[in-house]
């Protein structure tokens, strides 16, 4: 039943070799990949829930930077793999057949039995995990200043064996088309997507993220400007934060961090031009703040996030280009003319078709670029009352036209246009039973001539 227990064991403990620890949290893995699609394999992964020490043992060693670098990173990963998949409901099992086509199926993941209680375990260690992450990093945001830290010197490998892993950050790294002087590291994204998974799982988690760890988040964003990876991260956790609707988490991202102040300088120069291109992360600031406009469309005129930007001037002055470039963006082919292959019998129009004219639903709720940011059946707040407010007073003027007419005296003008009017309805009335007199008469006369007539001979 403690298998998997004894297995972890192995991996944290001080007293085994790096090389025994990491071929240790390889079999661990394997070990839990193959029992959460077994049938019988729930009774044996029982100890990731039940147990504490052993998912806090992984954590702690994925975070003591006196272990090995490689050691840390295997552990990180494979703590990252096995919250990834308690996650899920389902999991695919492939189909072995001898003859035919092989085929996948859906089964239950036996992982779901400690599911709750594995991120619960996650959740008491968040802080630890935010910390330990932050201190991979050379530049911390403090609130008024910017921490700037030494390298940090990883534990060294064996002599006869070379690693370029643990020298990393000892060197400059060389990327196509431009140097950093201090690597993102691997550990540093597994460890930052860990805490995305977990918080993910449960968005109500996220006031657990403190003020330095948003604050060293934007300027990594700065700092990496063409890590892709690291964007793809940032903008799912803080598509969270801003969707979450905490004031706590937006009072420390928009106050405190002052996150749509540094977007904004980072896409538009002193004298308010747009910058092109103004950095390698303009696609993640022009989808950030997208995400904040059809928020705050959402939100009621008391909530923190509309009443933050309402007040924002910098916001609404770079609103109007917001629009205008998300909405150059949206159009397919940059709005250029796209060449179609011409086929026997097509029209003109085909043939000269232009993206340009095309009608793609704009950026607004509603639209198809909305739904790809994650806003797909949510209602827009009536932010303007002055349409309602002018229904009732037309509700109300119809109200005392009503009482007028039935409490006081008419004028001798409506009293004669009425007087008409019922005449013209008599006369109307007179001659449709003219009209309908005059058909029986013609239906009697017809029956008379027909029963006047002979019967033919047969």
């Amino acid at each position: 039943w403690k298998f998997l227990l004894v297995l972890a064991s192995q991996v944290y403990s001080d007293n085994v070799s790096n090389e025994h620890a990491s071929a240790c949290a390889d079999m661990f893995w394997e070990a839990v990949d193959v029992l959460s699609t077994d049938e019988n394999g729930k009774i044996l992964l029982q100890p990731l829930g039940h147990c504490p020490e052993l998912i806090s043992g992984l954590i702690k060693v994925a975070l003591d930077q006196k272990r090995r670098y490689s050691l840390r990173t295997d552990v990180a990963r494979v703590l990252l793999s096995l919250f990834h998949k308690a996650s899920q409901d389902q999991l695919p099992c492939q189909i072995v057949r001898t003859v035919g086509v092989q085929q996948s199926t859906m089964i239950p993941n036996r992982l779901k039995s400690v599911q709750d209680k594995m991120f619960s375990i996650a959740n008491s260690r968040m802080r630890e995990l935010t910390e330990g992450m932050l201190a991979e990093s050379h530049t911390i945001w403090n609130k008024n200043s910017v921490e700037k830290r030494p390298k940090t010197k990883h534990a060294k490998a064996s002599p006869n064996k070379e690693s370029k892993i643990e020298n990393a950050e000892n060197s400059t790294a060389l990327h196509p088309g431009f140097s950093v002087s201090h690597p993102f590291t691997l550990l540093r994204y597994l460890l930052l997507s860990l805490i995305v998974e977990i918080v993910s799982f449960d968005s109500s988690k996220i006031v657990l993220l403190s003020e330095r760890f948003w604050g060293t988040l934007l300027l990594w964003i700065s700092e990496y400007p063409h890590n892709t990876l690291f964007q793809n991260l940032f903008f799912k956790i803080c598509t969270m934060a801003i969707r979450s609707d905490k004031e706590q988490v937006l009072r420390t991202i928009f106050t405190n961090c002052k996150i749509l102040n540094k977007i904004i300088d980072q896409l538009m120069d002193s004298e308010g031009i747009l910058k092109l291109p103004p950095s390698g992360a303009q696609a993640l600031y022009l989808q950030i703040l997208n995400v904040v406009r059809l928020q705050s469309d959402l939100m009621p005129p008391s909530s923190f996030l509309k009443s933050h930007i309402t007040n924002h001037e910098r916001w609404k002055f770079f609103l109007p280009l917001l629009r205008k470039k998300s909405e150059e963006q949206n159009k397919v082919g940059l709005g250029f003319i796209v060449p179609m292959s011409s086929r026997p019998g097509q029209s003109e129009d085909i043939k000269n078709f232009s993206v340009s004219d095309a009608n793609y639903g704009g950026i607004d709720h509603g639209s198809n670029f909305a739904r790809k940011l994650g806003f797909d059946m949510e209602i827009v707040w009536p932010f303007d009352d002055s349409v309602q407010q002018k229904k009732k007073k037309k509700k109300r003027k119809k109200k005392k036209n009503r009482s007028v007419e039935r409490g006081q005296p008419r004028s001798p003008s409506d009293s004669a246009t009425k007087s008409q009017n019922s005449d013209d309805a008599c006369e109307d009335d007179e001659s449709d039973s003219d009209n309908l007199n005059g058909r029986e008469e013609a239906d009697v006369s017809l029956k008379k001539e027909s029963e006047s007539q002979p019967e033919p001979e047969t």
